[in-house]
């Protein structure tokens, strides 16, 4: 075993408290409501749809806002004093080549920025709330400046809350946003490998039970493209996958996620990477936390969803397929969007607290599968931020249990949120994170950790 960049891990077998399915209030089917191939992106050059970064810099665009579940109290951990019992406290070690290879500015200009962004073989895209480009590997934008991302969807507007994804088993990409007026989730699935190549463009109206799918995240399986977002329950949403890929009409299965506790309503979906799909029966999964400072939640836990779908017969069924109890956490800061201290000024920060990050990633061994994710707890019950990672492992069976989880915290005086963490074919993790203090700039840093 190789020294840990993240120290002081917690290596764990949980208990698993296994619940009673809850069989589905809701299921609907419905097709694409458009779709239409767009031009190669290249052919957009010089074209007044582009804007260069100088432009883009005033270009102003506000996403829906979240808002706070009720019934919630900040309990904290008293039974630890107020302290994370999984708080990693060591300074990372430097170790091997780890230097950054590539550094180049990100896009800006939104607000808030929602940036999301994926690597492929060859390329990196990236989006923020109204736009995306194109990079080489190197850094290089090859995609003539910056697109709005209703090119990609002719008539429509760039409303944003964008995802990219890179599909690694079809070697395409996925460029998504939503559309508030009508409600809409708008899907681009390249044609190629090639980024800057046509894209087939699909709308589809998403009817949830009580506003439009705000803040969607977006999974990644062999049978479908799966979303969650932060509207009703009616918002387990899964898209025809196979049939987009070929450019043709898609449908779209909507279920309703069974009762459980909410702070914020977008359930984590499971990312598939790696050199092994996932099986082509192989049920879906999503993730959620539950913080016992939450009305109903006794016990801080994951709840693991199952989601399978038939698209033959155009149903499917979501389901509670497990509770996985964790270490103590606190996920409850100001119950606003004032939370963390940054230097330079007297405006903080949100923590975008209450449920996992995306993505949460999954990923295939011989002898086992894994799925990584993190949230953002409150250390110390000072409103100070932390990353509380997992990785969860199933031994190919479908059960899933806590293999290691940890708080990552180094430091007594800085915040560290908004989490991303993956793990690479050899079982090495890294973490990137938002990263601020009285003291600290507001910055992006990472780190991780060897196998």
């Amino acid at each position: 075993m190789k020294k840990l960049l993240l120290s002081a891990l917690l290596l764990s077998f949980y208990g698993v408290a296994q619940d009673t399915p809850t069989d589905d209030s809701f299921v609907s089917k419905a097709y694409n409501t458009s779709f239409f191939k767009t031009p190669p992106i290249r052919s957009f050059f010089g074209s007044t749809g582009v804007l260069d970064e100088q432009d883009f810099a005033d270009a102003i665009v506000k996403d829906g806002k979240r808002t706070y579940s009720e019934g919630l109290e900040d309990i904290g951990i008293p039974e630890n004093n107020g302290i994370d019992p999984a708080l990693q406290t060591a300074a990372p070690i430097h170790k091997g080549n780890g230097e950054t290879k590539v550094n180049v500015n990100g896009m800006g200009g939104a607000f808030p920025p929602d940036p999301t962004g994926a690597a492929g073989p060859n390329n990196y895209v990236q989006a923020v709330n109204s736009s995306f480009k194109i990079l080489n590997k190197d850094g290089s934008n090859i995609s003539g400046g910056v697109h709005q991302l209703s090119f990609l969807w002719p008539g429509s507007s760039s409303d944003g809350d964008p995802i990219v994804m890179y599909d690694r088993f079809a070697d395409r990409w996925f460029i998504s946003q939503f559309q508030t007026a009508s409600s809409e989730i708008l899907i681009a699935i390249s044609e190629t490998s090639d980024p800057m190549g046509a894209y087939f463009a699909y709308s589809f109206t998403v009817n949830s039970s009580s506003s439009f799918p705000d803040y969607p995240k977006f999974g990644l399986w062999p049978n479908g493209y799966y979303m969650s977002a932060n509207s009703g329950n009616s918002n387990c949403v899964v898209f025809e996958r196979e049939e987009m890929l070929l450019g043709n009409p898609a449908q779209m299965i909507t279920m309703t996620f069974p009762s459980m506790g909410y702070f914020f309503r977008s359930v984590a979906p499971a990312y598939a990477e790696g050199q092994t799909a996932p099986d082509a029966d192989e049920p879906f999964y999503y993730f959620h936390i539950q913080d016992n400072s939450w009305s109903g939640v006794s016990t801080d836990h994951i709840k693991v969803l199952k989601c399978e779908v038939d698209w033959a017969a155009g149903n499917g069924s979501v389901s509670v397929h497990q509770s996985l109890n964790t270490e103590s956490f606190n996920s409850v800061f100001t119950n606003s969007w004032d939370d963390l201290t940054q230097k330079g000024s007297g405006q903080k920060l949100d923590a975008v607290t209450g449920i996992i990050m995306y993505k949460a990633q999954y990923r295939r061994f011989a002898d086992y599968n894994t799925a990584v994710m993190c949230t953002t707890v409150d250390v110390d019950n000072t409103n100070r931020a932390g990353i509380r990672w997992f990785e969860l492992r199933d031994n190919n069976d479908g059960q899933w249990y806590i293999y290691q989880e940890g708080t990552y915290s180094p430091d007594a005086q800085n915040s560290r949120w908004m989490g991303n963490v993956a793990m690479d074919q050899n079982g090495n993790i890294g973490l990137a994170y938002s990263f601020a203090g009285s003291d600290e700039y507001a910055g992006l840093r990472y780190t991780g950790r060897f196998k």
